[in-house]
């Protein structure tokens, strides 16, 4: 009998062991999982602060206090400043929210130029990054003054003694002091010249074909007085053939109601003549040479009024 009882307590025994055992698994099991879980949020978590950081940064990298701009207004133009800690790579503006204008930069991190405000209310919008990719914007409205043209009392072709040849003259007569004049043939540098006078004449270089003059006065008090002017200017050529016995002039105007080639004045060895209603954009004509020094000043005219001049000798 003692013996059955003994089988029988190892059998539970067994049992119980085994009942044991698998609780522990379990338990281990469903740690296991937990502690996976809290391993995989944890993980999930520093990625997500770690891009909001990163966000956060890239933000201030685009929109920085690194970059500074200051906009003045002096009457009918506006000056801006920008300043930066690095060398700027881009400077644009745009009015109304129109096409950017590219404003020189040169790499320096100092910048200070000067725009024309147009005349009423606008929207002006300057855009500046540096060569860390940091980018500044500034918004503001402007009120724009309509610009008068400075009172030009001559414009017109002459022979300029001082560098032996034909320039445009110009001559402006103000009521206040001129400060200052500059001038430029469609986008080109503009050539400025000092005054401090009520009257300048100043001269310009012939161009040919069609440009777009521009003419800007400064005053004493710092208004500025605009004026741009679409000329065209006739070309002329004189072809003298290799045995000198004859020459052929070539003029070339515009295909424009201004820069068609209205007359052409002719003065060969002392014979003065005048062809006009000529009304085309190209004109030729043949010269027979004389024996010895021949000596030709032809003057182009188009219907706009200006004119160029060419003066040319050979000997035969």
């Amino acid at each position: 009998m003692n013996q059955i009882l003994s089988v029988e307590l190892r059998k539970n025994n067994k049992k119980r062991n085994k009942a044991d055992i698998k609780s522990v698994v379990i338990f281990f099991a469903i740690f296991l999982i937990i502690f996976g879980l809290l391993t995989v949020s944890i993980g999930m978590y520093s990625i997500v602060k770690k891009e909001d950081r990163n966000q956060a940064y890239n933000n201030n990298s685009q929109l920085s206090d690194s970059i500074k701009i200051d906009v003045s207004q002096n009457a009918s133009s506006l000056e801006i400043e920008v300043l930066a800690q690095t060398s700027i790579t881009s400077l644009q503006y745009s009015w109304n929210g129109e096409t950017a204008n590219s404003l020189s930069v040169d790499g320096s991190s100092n910048i200070t130029t000067e725009i024309d405000v147009p005349s009423g209310t606008n929207s002006l919008k300057v855009v500046a990054q540096d060569a860390n990719g940091n980018t500044k914007e500034f918004e503001k409205e402007y009120v724009g003054v309509v610009i008068e043209e400075p009172n030009i009392i001559e414009f017109k072709e002459a022979y300029n003694n001082e560098v032996f040849k034909d320039q445009l003259e110009i001559k402006i007569s103000e009521e206040t002091n001129i400060k200052s004049i500059s001038y430029y043939y469609d986008e080109e540098e503009p050539k400025t010249e000092n005054v401090n006078s009520k009257e300048v004449t100043f001269n310009i270089d012939i161009e040919t074909g069609e440009h777009k003059l521009t003419i800007e006065e400064i005053d004493e008090n710092g208004n500025k007085k605009v004026a741009t002017k679409t000329i065209y200017i006739p070309d002329a050529n004189v072809f003298v053939k290799n045995d000198y016995s004859e020459a052929k002039i070539v003029a070339k105007g515009e295909e424009d109601s201004d820069g068609i080639i209205s007359k052409i004045h002719i003065n060969f060895n002392d014979e003065e003549s005048d062809i006009n209603n000529i009304n085309s954009a190209t004109f030729e004509k043949n010269l027979k040479s004389k024996a010895g020094e021949n000596r030709l000043i032809i003057e182009v005219y188009n219907n706009s009024g200006l004119k160029i001049t060419k003066r040319i000798k050979w000997k035969k």
